[in-house]
């Protein structure tokens, strides 16, 4: 009768460790056509993107995307393999994850406005064109900050502007604090696409809150627009604060100290 040798420690160690190459191995090939997560440049402005490609750390192509998705900076995506086009080939099936409008972070970037002319109070947002497509998509703004009253008391108003036009304004009344005082400030707005398109009508709500060093409210306004406003949601659209004295005379300052935008519907 045959006499087996018994396999050393080593030799099993070995033999496992071959078994587990050969299956990854065989996994990757099995599954070197399903679709990957990626991330679009995050400098892109327009034509095919550059991407990267499954957590690589490289940015690398550019790669064809699917009509119907139109790149965003930075949009979280999946990229699906060519077949027969090598390793490297993918193209962008679309969005992936919860809406990218915005930012991550708020922009923490301070922004004063001491003249009567409208000043940027915030950063420049940005909704990509066509992000709209439904009737009920949604998005939101907020602003914060402080600011001085002066030496002699004058209103301060604050305008959003949706590319390049004030679509949504209010305005703190000049004898709402005393002269010199320190004053802390929010801005909130949400508008509504309510008919999407060329002519897309929107529908804005906001609220603007006042408050001196006590911290006790002394101005809370909320509004909502009964005129729908109108501005094409196929374009891209900016969004941004400005704020303005209604005059200089008495120093007056406002500085916004964080602010953020995003899509939340």
């Amino acid at each position: 009768m045959p006499r087996y040798k018994h396999a050393q420690p080593f030799d099993i160690v070995r033999t496992v460790q071959q078994v587990q190459k050969n299956s990854r191995a065989t996994a990757i090939s099995a599954n070197a056509n399903l679709p990957v997560p990626a991330v679009i440049d995050p400098s892109y402005v327009s034509g095919q993107p550059n991407a990267f490609i499954n957590g690589s750390t490289a940015l690398s192509g550019p790669y064809s995307v699917m009509s119907e998705y139109i790149p965003v900076a930075n949009d979280t995506v999946i990229a699906l393999p060519v077949p027969g086009a090598g390793n490297n080939t993918y193209i962008i099936l679309g969005h992936y994850g919860p809406p990218s409008i915005g930012q991550p972070l708020a922009d923490m970037t301070q922004y004063t406005a001491t003249t009567a002319t409208p000043t940027q109070a915030s950063a420049i947002w940005s909704i990509p064109a066509a992000d709209a497509v439904l009737p009920g998509a949604t998005y939101e703004f907020w602003a914060s900050g402080s600011g001085t009253w002066g030496s002699t008391q004058q209103a301060l108003t604050f305008g959003l502007y949706i590319q390049g036009t004030q679509h949504i304004v209010t305005t703190i009344p000049a004898t709402t604090f005393a002269i010199n005082s320190i004053f802390h400030w929010m801005f909130w707005v949400r508008f509504y696409c309510v008919v999407t398109g060329s002519s897309a009508t929107w529908y804005p709500e906001h609220r603007l809150l006042a408050s001196g060093a006590n911290q006790q409210t002394a101005w809370d306004i909320t509004e909502t627009l009964t005129t729908l406003y109108t501005q094409s949601s196929l374009a891209s659209q900016t969004v941004e604060l400005q704020a303005s004295w209604a005059s200089v005379t008495g120093a007056p300052t406002v500085t916004t100290v964080a602010n953020w935008f995003r899509r939340a519907a």
